[in-house]
């Protein structure tokens, strides 16, 4: 359980987080968080979340520092499930928070079960051409039932899930949770204003 219980040591607002949402995270996943790779930011690594990291059998890898090509994927995933829809505004408000949620909920399943995503097999170099080969595109959902990482009830259990999500409401209602959060950004002359206030 998250946070772990200690001395008078107590975490920052978003070490709290952080941990909070790992300790989520593995509650949802079908299969055991065996690793988990972060950047080196105190929120991700610091002193309760690392050794509980470990205690709990979570290795923990890290990128290295200014190296940006480190965290690629990890960038590449952000921008198309947060930056290009969401965007770079500020939201601070309880309930941009809970918009947000929401649409991160309408996210997860539509990335999951119908965005496919094609992996890198292989990369070689022919002169100056490099020849990249990829496999078939799939989606998450699906590499998942064929990986055999689940048990029958919970191959059982996604398929249900799965099966009961209809691709045009959900889409439907992603845009109408952007449109309502959209409406709870802060505009650039309010933060100037509260920072300078």
């Amino acid at each position: 359980m998250w946070p772990p219980a200690g001395p008078s040591w107590r975490p920052s607002v978003g070490q709290q987080r952080v941990g909070t949402g790992v300790h989520r995270v593995r509650q949802r996943l079908p299969f055991p968080l065996r690793e988990w790779h972060t950047d080196n930011g105190s929120e991700f690594l610091n002193r309760r979340l690392v050794p509980w990291c470990r205690r709990e059998g979570i290795r923990v890898t890290r990128g290295r520092g200014y190296r940006k090509n480190d965290q690629a994927w990890v960038e590449q995933r952000n921008w198309l499930a947060v930056r290009r829809l969401v965007g770079y505004d500020r939201y601070s408000s309880r309930a941009a928070y809970a918009v947000l949620q929401r649409l991160y909920g309408w996210l997860r399943l539509q990335l999951n079960f119908f965005r496919p995503v094609r992996k890198l097999v292989s990369k070689r170099r022919v002169g100056a051409k490099v020849i990249k080969q990829y496999d078939r595109a799939q989606t998450p959902y699906h590499r998942l039932l064929a990986s055999g990482a689940l048990t029958a009830a919970q191959r059982e259990a996604l398929e249900r899930e799965g099966s009961a999500i209809n691709p045009a409401t959900l889409a439907r209602q992603i845009a109408q949770t952007l449109d309502a959060l959209w409406k709870l950004r802060e505009s650039h002359d309010a933060r100037k204003q509260v920072q300078l206030g």
